[in-house]
């Protein structure tokens, strides 16, 4: 579009300009090829404006056609029974069964330390694959069944869990969490005693 605006202009002022004498042929092949470009460029929007329409009518056939395919395909499933090869005889596919996810396993290397502040004990552990969490139990000593109580929740494979006695032997334990749930419990390891 910039070049025939420019065409149109140099065309309206060269025509009769008496500054540039003899121009005439040379202005006549270049006003035939200013209009063969007009054509050619008016064709080109019209097509792009058709392409556009047609595109939209595509993606709205592509829509139904996808409605249509998933309503074919539930019919098919219930009018099967969900055999795999009545359905597989229709031609839809089968979708394979989610492989089931392995349970977490028990946190490995948990080492408990001080970190220089009284009663704050800096726990870390190899961090457990699959894990979005974890559960942090401590215990006094000795250990029984039910003498373990959660004192955190972290995300990372670390922890600072405040509260230690100084000269109380404490002990912790940690569990990671994720979709198939709590894993088994470390092995627990003793805070150093202050």
């Amino acid at each position: 579009m910039e070049k025939l605006t420019k065409g149109a202009t140099i065309i309206s002022m060269s025509t009769n300009n008496p500054l540039v004498p003899g121009n005439k042929p040379a202005l006549t092949d270049f006003q035939s090829k200013q209009d063969a470009l007009a054509a050619k460029n008016a064709l080109v929007l019209a097509t792009r404006e058709l392409l556009r329409t047609q595109t939209a009518d595509r993606d709205a056939a592509e829509v139904e056609w996808d409605d249509s395919c998933t309503r074919l395909a539930d019919f098919t499933q219930t009018a099967t029974g969900g055999d795999e090869v009545a359905i597989l005889s229709s031609g839809f596919g089968v979708r394979r069964a989610n492989t089931p996810k392995p349970p977490l396993t028990a946190p490995q290397n948990l080492s408990v330390r001080t970190n220089g502040s009284p009663g704050v004990s800096k726990l870390r552990w190899d961090p457990v694959t699959g894990a979005a969490s974890y559960l942090v139990q401590c215990s006094p000593d000795p250990i029984t069944e039910t003498s373990w109580t959660q004192v955190a929740s972290p995300t990372k494979a670390s922890a600072e869990i405040p509260g230690a006695e100084p000269g109380k032997l404490c002990w912790f334990r940690v569990a990671a969490v994720g979709p198939t749930g709590q894993g088994p419990w470390s092995l627990p390891a003793q805070r150093p005693v202050m």
